[in-house]
């Protein structure tokens, strides 16, 4: 099957050798001969393998005849890369190539499909087929047997969705080439038996910063020694994408504009295979095929096998040519939002595959003293796998195509799965609502309603919260109804169900992410299948009220999920607002401590803005025409304390997290729309604080005390207590709690000898020593989390929210503080890998505390819940801080 490519001519590429490269010493030996004589030896150059004289169409173009140099040579820019690409549809019946999408920085997003002619010709009907394929209540059994018997195997190839990890898209280019110019027999086989889809750059804004910055620290040649500056990328990174997340990680959530499109294309193919293209650490094996336990177990064990299958072929291929690689290791499935892993619940047999290189490897590292590992070198790895993987697919085509359509009838197997149906109330906020009904459609999930003799026993309605029946079970008339029992219903378990089963608590992951726990919606799980009917996505995501007239003020209520884009609407407007400091009741309606009160007088001019970027940020607004309330304080009583417009300052660049950063950038910019102004770390020295009365320092990835002068530090302890606001977000409550709030009250426990009580290393032995660091680890488990909601900081908030808890941090809380919201001492754990000593540490303990300090106050969270941009609940609380800190007197 996979046969061993003699070392051929490259007919118009360049050599296998790479660039000359800069020495580190007199006596090393010369880098390209390194490289040309471990490829030569590995078999030859796998590139020209397929490329063999006489057997190139004629026309199409090689890569360097548009890059203006070889794969490998040079890291190649975004703008090259679409132009060679489009110029290579252009040039052959094979292939044909669209634009899906674009970056937040406005760069497209495309995608190549490749196929024989006679493929490419029909492609709309072995779409559609296989299409029919994915809903056993509606397709035929002629349209399986057609499928099986006449349509190609589909694979999907997803390139450099980490920005640095640049050898990806490199290797792209050369197979997008050799599909569209190879009169190769094999490459005619694949081509006859498969409909591939390369998507060359997932992340085109990461790479292109990657790209732009070894491009300008490096000389005219590479320099592979190890210290050398091109082998060590500055803050943010190019891993992420403009808002600094990594897209890896968004194929589920579809948080970011690169995801959302990709999903919506991705869905018209519905690829057998899946293969998503990484590198890892320069000096690591290449990975494919079986990862290491925890599977989810919603993924069906016939998919695993088939992971495992193509890793098989992987291998033999890499034994052919006698390269390393490694297998049944490290990676894990259990989150489903990667790139591996996501796929896997729209059926198809999702792989991971990991070169070593990555940022630091540039264009060229010392490996060792007998290698130097270039990026020709990667991207031929990684074009191995690709073709071997496609050789397979091809040869293999009938009986994963069977798969493929079997996996869809699975979640009706009662011996697989059991029945679940996940009830969602309807009067959850609309806002909320609509998020659910957007993700719902963008992995065609069905929502459904009950039908008019849907029963169930109110002792099966089980509570989110504590896993047990619930006191007060809502009618199943009142609520949205998502059934297990669908063709998408592994999906619908593993993001929907409340804990996830974890078989081996060693990961390199979050292990906890209940949707409707950390959107913080009213709902339950019912352990059986409800008879119901589809509704209509559109009447899921209902807008929020119209406002009323009147003409004395307008309130905002302050339990709308859009609730801090009216703070940001109110702050750019200059409005004159108050905050309510008790619930009350006007015309009737409800409204809690915190809401806003807008008094139409004190804002002559502005109300009309206001009431048009209410409408336009999706915020219900009240209006009335009358002071007097039915319940509570009038509207203009002094309880009712002045609204004081955030001015927030965004702490950025090193030594903060690019993720957390990035994480709360976005929230401020896009989510929330909330005016701010980020500020790098190195600068905080010259900027005139008085400007700021808020400032937001995310999580930390080293010593903020270090990296701040002392003069700086003392101005901020002066800006505290004269007014300001600090929040501060997981490890950064460290440092704010040592700046601010002085030595802790109380001491870590230790035993009558003032020994810590953990047993020291050389009491335990190498096994005992790896269980007991896997024990200690906290990978991101779900735990509860009570809310004081008497604390004006909690308005808008239930008096629960899920935390994705990251290791054992919890918030400083020293006596003159208040615990806004604690993890709870009973059910504190909801799911996820979490040792029983650890919890017991962290129960009883804050998440979120808060402090005043002088006339300001310091806002801490043991924990960044911002997280990927998914964990709505627990993230309202950092916007109250944010909004409503600079109020609180």
């Amino acid at each position: 099957m996979h046969r061993i490519l003699p070392a051929l001519s490259f007919l118009g590429i360049a050599l296998l050798a790479a660039p000359s490269l800069a020495q580190t010493s007199a006596s090393a030996p010369d880098a390209g001969a390194i490289a040309a004589s471990h490829l030569e030896g590995a078999g030859g150059d796998p590139f020209a393998g397929y490329l063999e004289a006489g057997e190139v169409i004629e026309g199409v173009p090689a890569p360097k005849s548009i890059l203006g140099h070889a794969i490998g040579e040079q890291f190649s820019r975004h703008a090259n890369v679409l132009r060679y690409l489009r110029t290579l549809a252009g040039s052959s019946d094979r292939m044909r190539i669209e634009t899906y999408g674009q970056t937040h920085e406005r760069r497209d997003l495309v995608a190549c499909t490749i196929s024989s002619p006679a493929n490419m010709a029909r492609l709309d009907e072995i779409l559609a087929l296989n299409s029919s394929l994915t809903d056993p209540r509606t397709r035929s059994a002629r349209d399986v047997r057609d499928a099986i018997e006449n349509n190609p195997a589909i694979v999907w190839f997803s390139f450099n969705v980490h920005g640095n990890e640049p050898s990806c898209t490199e290797s792209a280019l050369q197979l997008a080439y050799t599909l569209a110019a190879s009169e190769d027999p094999i490459v005619s086989d694949i081509l006859e038996g498969v409909v591939i889809v390369i998507d060359p750059c997932l992340n085109p804004d990461g790479r292109e910063r990657y790209v732009s910055w070894i491009h300008g620290v490096t000389g005219a040649s590479p320099n592979p020694n190890i210290d050398a500056a091109e082998h060590f990328e500055p803050w943010p990174q190019g891993r992420t994408n403009h808002y600094y997340f990594d897209l890896n990680r968004d194929w589920l959530w579809g948080v970011h504009p690169e995801s959302r499109a990709r999903l919506e294309l991705y869905k018209r193919y519905l690829p057998h295979l899946h293969i998503d293209f990484h590198e890892q650490g320069y000096q690591s094996p290449y990975f494919f095929g079986l990862g290491e336990k925890p599977f989810n177990k919603n993924i069906p064990q016939e998919t695993i096998d088939w992971v495992g299958r193509f890793g098989s072929a992987n291998a033999e291929s890499f034994d052919a040519r006698g390269l390393v690689y490694a297998t049944k290791e490290r990676f894990d499935y259990l989150y489903p939002g990667y790139g591996k892993v996501l796929p896997t619940y729209h059926g198809a047999v999702g792989m991971l595959c990991e070169k070593g290189g990555h940022s630091r490897a540039g264009l060229a590292i010392d490996f060792n003293e007998e290698h130097v590992l270039t990026l020709r070198e990667r991207a031929a790895h990684h074009f191995i796998v690709a073709m071997s993987d496609l050789e397979y697919a091809a040869a293999n085509k009938r009986e994963n195509t069977e798969r493929f359509a079997r996996y869809f009838t699975l979640p009706a197997d009662r011996d697989a799965y059991a029945p679940v149906t996940y009830a969602i109330h309807k009067d959850n906020d609309p806002a909320l609502l609509g998020k659910l009904a957007d993700l719902c459609a963008m992995h065609d999930i069905e929502i459904s309603e009950p039908g008019s003799g849907a029963r169930v026993r109110a002792s099966e309605i089980l509570d989110y919260r504590t896993g047990e029946q619930t006191d007060a079970p809502p009618s199943l008339d009142d609520c949205w109804l998502i059934s297990g029992d669908q063709p998408r219903g592994a999906l619908v378990r593993a993001v929907f169900e409340r804990a996830t089963f974890v078989e081996e608590p060693e990961t390199y992951d979050i292990t906890g992410w209940s949707l409707p726990i950390v959107w913080g919606l009213d709902a339950w799980y019912i352990e059986q299948n409800i008879s119901a009917s589809p509704v209509d996505l559109a009447e899921v995501r209902r807008s929020p009220q119209h406002e009323t007239t009147g003409r004395v003020a307008t309130i905002i209520n302050a339990d709308q999920h859009h609730f801090p884009r009216a703070i940001g609407a109110l702050t750019r407007l200059g409005c004159f607002a108050r905050i309510a400091g008790a619930p009350f009741t006007i015309d009737g309606a409800r409204f809690p401590s915190g809401s806003i009160i807008v008094h139409h007088i004190r804002n002559t001019g502005a109300i009309d803005d206001l009431l048009r970027e209410c409408r336009s940020l999706g915020v219900a607004v009240h209006n009335t025409d009358r002071g007097v309330t039915e319940e509570g304080h009038v509207l203009g009583a002094n309880d009712n304390s002045r609204f004081t417009a955030p001015s927030v300052l965004l702490l950025r660049n090193e030594p903060t997290s690019a993720y957390s950063f990035g994480q709360l950038w976005m929230l401020l910019d896009i989510e929330s729309r909330i005016p701010h102004t980020a500020v790098n770390t190195s600068s905080l020295r010259r900027v005139d604080l008085e400007n700021y009365n808020v400032i937001v320092i995310p999580h930390l990835s080293g010593n903020l005390g270090a990296a701040l002068s002392e003069s700086t530090n003392g101005r901020l302890e002066a800006w505290v207590k004269a007014g300001g606001t600090v929040v501060a977000i997981g490890s950064a409550s460290d440092w704010a709690a040592k700046r601010f709030l002085g030595d802790p009250d109380d001491k870590p426990d230790t035993d009558e000898n003032g020994k810590d009580e953990d047993p020291e290393d050389r009491d335990l032995t190498w096994s005992e020593r790896k269980d007991r660091d896997v024990s200690k680890n906290i990978p991101g488990a779900l735990l509860a989390a009570s809310v004081d909601n008497q604390h004006p900081l909690t308005a808008g908030v239930r008096n629960w929210v899920g935390v994705i808890k990251r290791g054992d941090r919890v918030a400083p809380l020293r006596a003159n503080g208040a615990a806004v919201a604690r993890f709870e001492s009973e059910s504190l754990v909801i799911g996820g890998v979490i040792a029983d000593a650890k919890a017991e540490e962290i129960a009883s303990n804050a998440f979120m505390s808060m402090h005043r300090v002088g006339s300001g106050s310091v806002v801490c969270f043991s924990d960044d819940v911002t997280i990927r941009g998914f964990a709505h609940a627990p993230v309202r609380l950092i916007l109250n801080a944010i909004t409503l800190g600079p109020s609180i007197r």
